[in-house]
């Protein structure tokens, strides 16, 4: 067991300063205060959620262009998805999760339509879930996209069905997907305008996209509502969903999310390279509704970095206290993974502990201030065996 007394220590209850956490070989904490351990200079963290991921996107890092919208965005991704070899696309899932580690991630929500990543994430002993999306706007479609998704036998990783989208997934398939046991189901939501128009009137750019793919949408009556009130009409609004990026999210739309219980995962940097757009923060925070941060895919985001996310949040959000963002990283993204047992620091969990180079009177401000700080793993959760400090 060892005894660590860092500069700041983030406990449930806000940071505190120079209280040492006790830690067994295994990574669990044993407790929390005592007598001084070894000290360390700089901010004791868990280790990071990343709450939204598509790795394995990975080898498109740079190849889609900036400010396209979605749904054109969507279709240059597609494009380029099929042009790329499955041992490119492999090597850069392998290259993309090592860097997941580096930047100090313990556990992940990854997206997934091949399971590309799943073996990778799962030899790394990385912790969280594996979404296998189900999409088809075909009412008919339902149960046979389902049943493509039976499991993947993994051993650490938990998979759960998750649909893609509203304006891609239709009303029987969102309701199967999320009516599934396990932990959260995840679903894109509000992420361009697009969506809104569609849901509206059966038209516009995802209309478009839709027919130029060959779908068949014949079936699909246009809700005439926001997506935030179309889920809230499919009766699938609620604790067990985790709504991905909001970007369009109006106050009406934000009462209801807040109503309802269901967690709000952004993803800053890929939601201003899409579209040039961030959702409502503040109304967010001030609602109570509970966050979680992602990266999305490297497509559309330069690496798996969560505190520069979270300095975009803090920069576009001052009013908001930074420590709301920091537990985003953390305990809200453990919660949208099912998973009481990381992103927290207490007797009991096992969460991983990484030590931020950060000399300073205001940790939450300083974590929050800009991308770059050095981190190193003092523990990894799940990771006996991987290189860790000493």
């Amino acid at each position: 067991m060892r005894r660590l007394t860092p500069d700041w220590v983030l406990l449930e209850s806000g940071f505190a300063r120079e209280v040492t956490v006790a830690v067994a070989d295994s990574g669990t904490v044993v407790e929390i205060g005592g007598a001084p351990g070894r000290r360390l200079p700089g901010v004791l963290l868990p280790g990071l959620i990343n709450a939204h991921t598509h790795l394995e996107l990975s080898a498109l890092r740079g190849h889609v262009p900036a400010g396209l919208g979605l749904p054109t965005w969507v279709a240059v991704l597609i494009g380029l998805r099929a042009d790329l070899s499955e041992t490119a696309a492999q090597a850069a899932v392998g290259r993309a999760v090592l860097e997941l580690i580096e930047a100090g991630t313990a556990g992940v929500a990854e997206v997934t339509n091949s399971g590309l990543a799943a073996r990778t994430l799962e030899a790394a002993r990385v912790q969280g879930v594996v979404h296998a999306e189900v999409l088809g706007i075909d009412e008919g479609l339902a149960e046979q996209a389902l049943a493509l998704h039976g499991g993947a036998g993994l051993r650490q990783l938990v998979q759960r069905v998750s649909p893609h989208a509203p304006y891609s997934t239709s009303a029987a398939l969102i309701r199967a997907a999320v009516a599934l046991p396990g932990p959260m189901a995840t679903i894109h939501l509000d992420e361009d305008p697009a969506e809104r128009t569609f849901l509206a009137h059966g038209t516009g750019p995802w209309a478009e996209l839709i027919d130029r793919l060959g779908r068949d949408r014949s079936g699909f009556e246009p809700p005439g509502c926001s997506p935030v009130r179309y889920l809230e009409r499919l009766g699938v609004l609620g604790p067990d969903l985790a709504l991905v990026h909001g970007v369009g999210f109006t106050p009406d739309d934000l009462d209801r999310v807040a109503s309802s219980g269901s967690t709000v995962v952004l993803c800053p940097r890929s939601n201003l390279h899409v579209g040039g757009h961030l959702p409502d923060l503040v109304g967010l925070v001030e609602r109570g509704i509970p966050l979680a941060v992602g990266t999305d895919s490297l497509a559309s985001c330069p690496d798996f970095d969560l505190l520069s996310e979270l300095a975009l949040l803090a920069a576009t959000a001052p009013e908001v206290d930074p420590l709301t963002w920091i537990r985003a990283v953390t305990a809200g993204g453990a919660r949208v993974l099912g998973r009481p047992d990381l992103g927290v620091l207490r007797p009991g969990a096992a969460p991983g502990l990484l030590l931020v180079d950060l000399s300073t009177d205001d940790p939450a401000a300083a974590l929050c201030a800009g991308s770059g700080p050095s981190r190193r793993w003092l523990s990894c959760p799940g990771a006996a065996d991987r290189r860790v400090a000493a």
